[in-house]
């Protein structure tokens, strides 16, 4: 073998790969984009186990197992079964006795009222409303039209800050109450957070979910 035609032979298939591998590599890098901060919200990050606030993570899993658990149980329950009507279900308060916001724990209770509204179980047997004072405020920004339908469908209107409201025997409040015991100086909390379905007029406590959760940072 003439060693002129030998080198370039065995140099050639080299460079083919290296040049491949370049490419590859140039594809893959325009293939990832900039995440720009996101990430999964079920998954913890240091932001979370430093905070002095409960984890996100645990309040998502609470909220999610709340909510489906109550839809599938809604029907089942005793006073809704028995009911002659299909009853209320509105936004109620929350009692927040954690270093957590409370405006967490109104996120909390609001994907939990979602998963109802959105619940086909849920709305056979009952009727899922906006929280009154909402839509009060809502209504009242609305100019009061006139009392009667303008393209008369005899339908009727709004009159600028009347909402409807239902009777105390039929309605249930999804409530929410959040607690937490302190160690450590705070670098230890057991936290109990319970969302329950209570009825307006007798004040019975006809569901309740309870989850514990402990967080060391």
């Amino acid at each position: 073998m003439k060693p002129g035609v030998s080198i370039p032979l065995l140099i050639r298939p080299v460079v083919i790969v290296v040049a491949a591998s370049a490419l590859c590599g140039c594809s893959n890098t325009a293939q990832k984009g900039n995440s720009e901060g996101r990430t999964d919200p079920y998954r913890g990050t240091a932001a979370d186990a430093a905070d002095p606030a409960a984890h996100t993570v645990a309040l998502l899993e609470f909220a999610n197992a709340s909510g489906q658990e109550l839809a599938a149980e809604f029907l089942s329950l005793p006073a809704i079964k028995d009911a002659k009507y299909r009853v209320v279900i509105e936004m109620g308060s929350i009692q927040n006795h954690t270093r957590t916001p409370s405006s967490d724990f109104a996120q909390v209770q609001r994907r939990v009222f979602l998963t109802l509204a959105q619940s086909d179980l849920v709305r056979k047997g009952a009727k899922v409303v906006e929280n009154k004072a909402r839509m009060e405020r809502d209504a009242a920004s609305v100019s009061a039209p006139p009392q009667t339908d303008p393209v008369g469908r005899d339908q009727p209107v709004s009159a600028g800050g009347s909402v409807d409201t239902y009777a105390l025997k039929d309605t249930y409040f999804l409530q929410g109450t959040f607690s937490e015991m302190s160690r450590g100086g705070g670098s230890q909390s057991t936290y109990q957070f319970d969302v329950t379905l209570t009825n307006a007029q007798s004040r019975e406590i006809v569901f309740a979910k309870i989850f514990d959760h402990k967080q060391v940072r």
